[in-house]
């Protein structure tokens, strides 16, 4: 469980030990430390892309908006719903 909620306002990074495959337009997240995988859609695919180094939240969700037809506000609950939902099973966690 992470020790801080990722906000708006905050940067997300990766967490180390995970492996990573991409299967058609969906990638597969493995966590050697959980021993639990993961599946992500198309857009959960192109987040991860986009964490490939830290990254804002708030520039994270304004690429996203230029790639996909979607408010500022729906992305940023959106993007914040789904970060934090990896967040807990230890996939992102907040960078400084």
């Amino acid at each position: 469980m992470p020790d801080t909620q990722i906000t708006a306002e905050g940067s997300v990074r990766r967490s180390e030990e995970l492996l990573t495959s991409s299967v058609d337009e969906e990638t597969i997240l493995l966590s050697l430390e959980k021993n639990n995988f993961y599946g992500m859609n198309e857009v959960g695919t192109r987040i991860w892309e986009l964490l490939e180094s830290p990254i804002a939240v708030a520039e994270l969700c304004r690429q996203l908006q230029e790639e996909f037809a979607v408010s500022e506000e729906q992305c940023r609950e959106h993007v914040l719903q789904f970060l934090n939902s990896l967040a807990e099973d230890g996939l992102v966690e907040a960078a400084s």
